[in-house]
């Protein structure tokens, strides 16, 4: 299951690290690795609003861009008997396989995160 959590405005992905016994986060998304820990929800949150605005002043600071640059262009190497299964699905729903495998990204994408802007 994956766990998302959203604080000013960002995504960090959440997990619970059972040798430490400590909640975890880590931010997606930004020009650098952000992790932050906490015993609970409430420590985690707080951790991670202190960490992203550390993070966010430095960038600001140096002039670095504190966010990741998504282009839209993602390459994928997959077995062959993926990409043919989905080409026959996208054919199916008369769509391009770029445009099949952009709804299916979508949708889960929408599942986890919610609707995407």
């Amino acid at each position: 299951m994956m766990n998302v959590m959203t604080i000013g405005g960002y995504k960090a992905v959440l997990s619970f690290d059972t040798e430490l016994g400590k909640f975890r986060g880590q931010f997606v998304g930004l020009t650098g690795d952000l992790v932050f820990e906490g015993t609970d929800i409430a420590a985690l949150q707080n951790a991670g609003e202190l960490a992203l605005e550390a993070f966010l002043a430095e960038c600001e600071r140096s002039g670095a861009a504190p966010t990741q640059l998504f282009t839209g262009k993602l390459t994928l190497n997959i077995p062959t008997q993926v990409h043919e299964a989905a080409a026959v699905i996208a054919a199916a729903n008369g769509v391009s396989v770029e445009q099949w495998v952009t709804e299916v990204l979508e949708a889960a994408a929408s599942s986890v995160i919610g609707p995407l802007q």
